[in-house]
Order: C-alpha cells, then sequence, then structure tokens
C-alpha cells in the first residue's frame, strides 16, 4: 500500500507546489512576498510592540527584503530580467531564513519545529521531495530528503536546556502550572512533527525505488502547512494565555510563508538553470 492511498491521508487535497516554479512568475511572487513583508512589518506585534522595538538582524532583513522585493516586483526596467528576479527571491528567502533558524535557534520547550535544525530540516525536505517528483529520483534530490530528515532528527536530539527535546516533549504531560488541555496540545504538536519524519523515512527514503508522484506531493504538501503554520495554530492556541502571542506567532508565520516560498522557488530555478547548462543562461 502507498503512502497516498492510506485513509484520510488520501483525500488530503495535495497542493502541486512546483506548478509555480516558473520564471514567468517571477515579478508576482516579488509584489506578492514584498508587500506580505512589508505589510506585516507594521502591524503591531502584540503587548504595545512593535518590529523596530525588537530591532535585530532577523527584523531589519524582512523590512529590507520587503523594500527589494516590492520595488522589484512593480518597477519595469530592462535589467530587472526574470534570472535577476529568480536571485532576488533566492536571496531574500535563503538569508531570511538564516536568519530566523539563528533567531529561534534554541525553538521552545518541547517544540524542537520552532528551532534552527527544525525549520531547515523541513525546508530541506519540502526543496528534495519537488525536485524529485521533477527529476523522476536524482541523486541529489534524494541526499537533499536524507540530509533534511538528519536535521530533523537533530533538532529531536540535540539538548536544549539540559535535556533532548525528544525527552522534554514527553515532559510536558506532567508539567506543572499548565492545564491538561495545553499539556496534551503540546504533546500532539511535537508528536505530528515526529509524524512528518516517520512518514518521510518509511514512504520515501525507504522506498526510493517504488515511491510514486503523489506520494511524494501529499508528504511536502504536509510538511509545508506544517512549517507554515504551526506558528499561527500555536497562537490561536496560546491567546487563551496571553493574546499577544498570537499577534507574534502571526508574524512569523507570515515571514515564515515568504521566506519559504522565495526559497523554494529560487532554488527550485536556480537547480534546473544549473542541470541545463549553468546558472548564467538563468540570466540570459
Amino acid at each position: 500500500m502507498e503512502f497516498a492511498d492510506l485513509p484520510v491521508i488520501s483525500k488530503l487535497p495535495a497542493i502541486q507546489l512546483d506548478k509555480a516554479m516558473h520564471a514567468s512568475h517571477a515579478r508576482t511572487i516579488c509584489k506578492i512576498m514584498g508587500v506580505a513583508l512589508l505589510v506585516q512589518w507594521f502591524i503591531p506585534l502584540g503587548n504595545g510592540a512593535w518590529m523596530w522595538d525588537a530591532m535585530g538582524f532577523a527584523t531589519i532583513w524582512a523590512l529590507l527584503g520587503g523594500i527589494a522585493l516590492t520595488a522589484a516586483g512593480f518597477v519595469q526596467h530592462e535589467k530587472l530580467t526574470p534570472g535577476v528576479l529568480v536571485l532576488l527571491a533566492l536571496g531574500v528567502g535563503g538569508i531570511g531564513l538564516l536568519s530566523m533558524g539563528v533567531g529561534f535557534a534554541s525553538g521552545m520547550p518541547g517544540l524542537p519545529s520552532l528551532g534552527f535544525f527544525g525549520i531547515f530540516g523541513m525546508v530541506a525536505v519540502i526543496f528534495g521531495l519537488m525536485l524529485w517528483s521533477r527529476d523522476g529520483g536524482s541523486d541529489i534530490a534524494y541526499w537533499i530528503v536524507v540530509g533534511g530528515v538528519g536535521s530533523m532528527a537533530l533538532s529531536l536530539l540535540i539538548p536544549q536546556g539540559g535535556e533532548m527535546p525528544l525527552i522534554a516533549m514527553f515532559k510536558i504531560l506532567g508539567q506543572d502550572g499548565m492545564n491538561i488541555i495545553s499539556r496534551i496540545f503540546f504533546f500532539l504538536f511535537a508528536l505530528l512533527y515526529i509524524g512528518v519524519v516517520v512518514l518521510t523515512v518509511l514512504f520515501v527514503v525507504l522506498k526510493r525505488a517504488s515511491v510514486t508522484a503523489k506520494t511524494l506531493n501529499t508528504i511536502a504538501t504536509i510538511t509545508f502547512a506544517y512549517l507554515t503554520l504551526a506558528p499561527l495554530v500555536l497562537g490561536v492556541f496560546l491567546m487563551f494565555s496571553a493574546g499577544f502571542l498570537l499577534l507574534l506567532m502571526f508574524h512569523m508565520s507570515v515571514i515564515l510563508v515568504a521566506y519559504v516560498w522565495l526559497t523554494l522557488y529560487g532554488g527550485t530555478l536556480v537547480f534546473d538553470a544549473a542541470k541545463n547548462g549553468g546558472v548564467k543562461q538563468l540570466l540570459s
């Protein structure tokens, strides 16, 4: 039985993430992501705080990236070719993810998905699965997926605050100061992250020769949804104990969606260009 044939999962409307991976969409993507980064920068963080109150490389980069993408998307100039816009998207998204990963290096107790290795692991898994579905299972796509799974596994094993996140997530169930509903929620939230790792290993890594495009796309969709929507779902739940956390997690979700999509978009087209004759071809 294939992964995509399992009950419930088979009914998931998988999103073809690579359908928009064409240079002709570069200007539109720059406009959308640039405006999103700019708008969220001027929305309060909650509790009386604004983005400029938390000045650091990550917040400054979000502003500069938003300005650069918006300008490149709306300004018509002969030198702003689709190839240049693709490289701009990759630069803004890649450096943005790096700034977020460093800023959230330790994640949250029992939630390794919001840490450095968790974020980069999921991005690598999505990117590798997209390349795999396009290229029919190339070695580089396979090892990108393996590297992503390895990074996600590290996020569960590298000690944070003196203990492994994998152990901390189980301790949440007995943590004082949290009601039983909160404990169960945080536990299931972390358990879903482990589920993404297990599914990718069982149905992709260990079934390299027989995995189908539908399976690749479904797992990529689940991983993309978890990575980009997890902070917002977490914020909705936490707002009952601290309302400002919803706005904070809203910012994180918007920024993650923008950076992840820009990185996937730029990375996919640069990979295609390198495979078909070199990155210079993208600029021609």
